[in-house]
């Protein structure tokens, strides 16, 4: 999870920071970013001119953090069933070491699996 908030950096001024936070915030980087967006907004309407992003102990310009987010997206685990992103609630059963977000996703699965190996077995038998 993410969190955002405004910063005044002695060198860079205000800036908008994403930190890692298990705790509270945003599920993912895509939502931490429209928050940054709309903090950015705020803060140059208020009479700043520049406004930087810190991310992960680094300063970045808005695109540089928007590809950080595409990135940060694609590493974070996902559902084996829907994609949704990983919590903390991990679900799975005894026919797969696959891990789901839901025990409906988890059941979903097993379910496939029951229908695939009672095909399997199906035709074996002719």
């Amino acid at each position: 999870m993410y969190s955002v908030k405004q910063i005044t950096h002695p060198s860079y001024g205000v800036i908008v920071a994403i930190e890692h936070d298990i705790s509270s915030g945003y599920v993912n980087p895509y939502q931490a970013m429209q928050n940054v967006s709309k903090l950015i907004r705020i803060i140059k309407e208020s009479g700043s001119k520049k406004v930087r992003v810190f991310i992960d102990e680094k300063v970045m310009t808005f695109k540089q953090a928007e590809q950080w987010a595409d990135e940060e997206y694609k590493s974070l685990p996902k559902c084996d069933c829907c994609a949704a992103i990983l919590q903390e609630d991990l679900f799975t059963h005894n026919l797969s070491v696959n891990r789901f977000c839901s025990q409906k996703c988890a059941d979903q699965d097993y379910v496939s699996r029951t229908d695939k190996l009672m095909e399997e077995e199906d035709i074996e038998c002719f």
